[in-house]
């Protein structure tokens, strides 16, 4: 009796485990949580560009790295710019400053990658991207990592 008992027992508690193994994980957001987005824009020549990230109301926007190019169109010579900024909005106050002389066919990419994702200032605000001044012969692209958070 004790030994039936005893298996019945062990039987139902290996019955159970078995159930609470195999129980599905549910994830309470719609952004992946193992990875970035990307938000990409590109500008005709002579135009400049802006990268919008709007996130859901009271969430914040976390910056996972940004990368930017500055590309001659290789049919003249683009002014130098000296200082000129990447700037952005509700991320307190990050931007990027370059120098540089666009000879025909130049094209300069830096790459920002940040080991613990930058967080936006306020929850539920875009976060923008904007390129410097139009520059003549000059095409500006952008490509923003992100999630979104509490």
């Amino acid at each position: 009796m004790i030994r039936r008992l005893l298996t019945l027992t062990l039987a139902s508690l290996f019955v159970s485990t078995l159930a609470f193994a195999q129980a599905a994980v549910v994830q309470q957001s719609a952004t992946p949580l193992n990875g970035c987005s990307v938000s990409h824009q590109d500008a005709a020549i002579n135009t400049t560009v802006t990268v919008t990230i709007t996130p859901p109301s009271g969430q914040y926007v976390y910056i996972c790295n940004w990368d930017y190019q500055v590309a001659n169109d290789g049919t003249g010579t683009g002014p130098a710019q000296v200082n000129v900024k990447w700037t952005t909005t509700n991320m307190g106050g990050l931007a990027a400053e370059y120098s540089i002389n666009l000879t025909a066919n130049l094209q300069v990419v830096n790459t920002f990658n940040y080991y613990i994702p930058v967080k936006s200032a306020q929850a539920g605000v875009a976060v923008t991207f904007v390129s410097p001044a139009i520059a003549a012969h000059t095409a500006y692209s952008a490509n923003v990592y992100y999630y979104f958070g509490q």
